[in-house]
């Protein structure tokens, strides 16, 4: 089945935490906000803004039209003194840390429907990036998706009840990952009309 929601790592978005390690709550005023990408940290694209009265007017053009509106600025206690900044999402007023631009508008994430890009992994591709951190996090040696009882040893340092339910999550998500793969496969054969071999 097609999946019908988009992922956040395909937006632009405003993270009211960074924004405010760099000052841009403090005193009001405005300027530029940027995105960067690759090794050279070229920028591709940026929007004014102007913060006053918490509120952080955004200006921008996108597909030929001029947006200009205010994103309502927040703020909570922080446990240890300060405060932190959160954003008004201008659609549903949820607060957020982060809006993303999709469809011309910064909106939260839920009003954009949009998912994680782990989340529309299919079940074999994250249960097997799952098995993949805790061996790397082992530090174990393999070439292969199955992996030999004797490959995998303690890492030097580690308790053995940490080492012990690491191996015991690593091994069901394991033994998750083949049933998936048959199962993907009898799909497969079911989607063509086909039947195994060995039947």
């Amino acid at each position: 089945m097609q999946k019908t929601h988009s992922q956040v790592e395909d937006c632009l978005s405003l993270d009211s935490r960074t924004m405010a390690r760099y000052k841009v709550f403090n005193g009001g005023g405005g300027g530029s906000w940027v995105w960067r990408k690759g090794s050279n940290q070229e920028v591709f694209s940026s929007i004014s803004y102007l913060y006053s009265n918490n509120g952080l007017m955004l200006q921008y053009t996108c597909n030929d039209q001029q947006y200009s509106y205010t994103v309502d600025v927040v703020t909570t206690p922080c446990n240890y003194g300060g405060k932190r900044y959160w954003f008004n999402c201008p659609k549903c007023s949820k607060r957020v840390a982060k809006l993303y631009l999709r469809n011309s508008m910064f909106f939260c994430r839920t009003c954009h429907k949009l998912n994680y890009m782990t989340q529309q992994s299919c079940k074999l591709e994250s249960t097997r990036a799952g098995m993949y951190k805790i061996r790397n996090k082992l530090n174990w040696q393999y070439d292969t998706a199955f992996m030999k009882s004797w490959h995998k040893l303690k890492p030097k340092g580690m308790h053995h009840s940490t080492y012990n339910r690491l191996v015991q999550r690593h091994d069901e998500l394991e033994r998750k990952s083949e049933q998936y793969c048959i199962a993907n496969f009898h799909a497969f054969m079911n989607r063509h009309g086909l039947k195994p071999s060995w039947e």
